[in-house]
């Protein structure tokens, strides 16, 4: 009797690719997604092979060969995972979120009660990735007494900027203005009406961040579209702590550290005010290297705090800030008009329950209380080694520099 037959083993070949996830959407430019893809043969087993990566239009995102998509303009696409003549495929949409609203022009004017401040108050609204967004309505609003703003809503343009006249109120004083974008992202702007002669336990300073994170000095590890977020903090007391080394962060702080959001953090320092803090400060996002400037940031004897924050990014949820520095010496030299010397300020990189990485330590010096203001850098690193963000103590962000607090009449913004 014959022997049956053994049946013919097929051999393996490929016949599928899945693509995951099916579909993302990216809010802000330059934000990346990984996708993965698997290959599957006729049994529905695994198959072995690299799949060559594609973009339906390079316009709106790209792709890398290891299967990396970065966001490029607002659209949406097709991502195409191909290997011998099959492929899988997955939607990619980029639609800009707005993730912090600056004032480019426009703050801290002087003007007469009742009457039309000479500039046009210009906001810029950005995603979290420091790009800036066409088309998001922006509202312009002013607290009761404060004027009116016209026009009261009014759409960003190519550059993400929108623009209103401001008539103050009738009374003389400092006024303020809110411009708000989508989420709660909104910005204060200030104007005086008037002459008002401001306390004697004020100062005014400008902040510069200098971003020095490069290829040049990280040139084996720099990875494309580095940045930093909107800037975005407070000037507070001692009675308000919005985060600190060691210490679980906050929701504002974890919005702000994973996605460069600043909404949360906002409605975090508003709940604050007007006892335990008395501003909320907001600087552009920059591409890095790069370098943005917060034009001023008024301070007090009662409220001689500053906290400031941005994310870094590409990174798993770090960000570089300081924490509650305090400039209280430098407000008591107005008085005075004598030097004084500010605590060390420090800039930290953390991850979102702020366990310390890249310590930088900054060094205060006092600047030249005349009225025209001086500048002093108020850090150099000094690169102390703390961990995994740079194993060899590069820093990512170089100087802080402020103003000197000047005598005379000044402007609250």
């Amino acid at each position: 009797m014959d022997e049956e037959a053994l049946p013919e083993i097929e051999p393996s070949r490929p016949t599928a690719i899945t693509v995951t996830p099916s579909t993302a959407t990216l809010s802000a430019l330059g934000e990346t997604t990984t996708f993965r893809a698997r290959i599957t043969d006729q049994n529905g087993l695994s198959f072995p092979g690299v799949v060559t990566w594609s973009s339906s239009d390079l316009a709106v995102f790209t792709v890398s060969s290891g299967g990396v998509v970065t966001a490029v303009a607002n659209g949406a696409g097709t991502l195409t995972a191909s290997y011998e003549g099959i492929s899988g495929t997955a939607s990619v949409a980029v639609r800009q979120v707005p993730g912090a609203v600056t004032v480019a022009s426009g703050g801290g004017q002087e003007g007469q009660p009742a009457q039309v401040l000479a500039e046009p108050v210009v906001v810029r609204v950005d995603d979290a990735g420091g790009s800036p967004i066409e088309g998001v309505s922006v509202e312009f609003s002013t607290a009761e007494g404060h004027g009116e703003a016209d026009p009261s809503m009014a759409a960003t343009d190519s550059v993400g900027l929108a623009a209103t006249s401001w008539t103050l109120g009738s009374e003389a004083g400092v006024q303020t203005l809110t411009a708000s974008a989508a989420d709660g992202v909104s910005v204060e702007v200030g104007a005086l009406a008037g002459e008002v002669e401001p306390p004697s336990d004020t100062a005014r300073y400008r902040i510069v961040f200098n971003a020095t994170w490069s290829a040049t000095t990280h040139p084996t590890d720099f990875p494309p579209g580095a940045h930093f977020s909107p800037l975005v903090g407070a000037v507070h007391n001692e009675a308000a702590t919005f985060w600190a080394p060691g210490e679980i962060a906050s929701p504002g702080i974890e919005q702000m550290a994973e996605t460069g959001g600043t909404g949360s953090l906002t409605g975090e320092i508003r709940a604050e005010m007007p006892n335990n803090a008395i501003s909320i400060v907001t600087g552009q996002g920059i591409g890095s290297p790069g370098t943005t400037t917060i034009s001023e940031v008024v301070v007090t004897l009662e409220h001689p705090l500053i906290t400031l924050v941005t994310m870094i990014a590409p990174s798993p949820d770090w960000f570089v800030g300081t924490s509650g520095q305090s400039i209280a010496g430098r407000v008591r030299a107005v008085g005075r008009r004598a030097r004084g010397r500010a605590p060390p300020l420090r800039l930290r990189h953390g991850r979102r329950q702020l366990l310390p990485f890249a310590e930088r330590g900054f060094l205060a010096q006092a600047a030249d209380p005349e009225p025209q203001g001086g500048e002093s850098v108020l850090g150099r690193a000094d690169r102390h080694l703390h961990l995994h963000a740079d194993r060899r103590g590069r820093a990512w962000g170089d100087r802080i520099v402020r103003r000197g607090p000047s005598t005379g009449r000044r402007r609250r913004s």
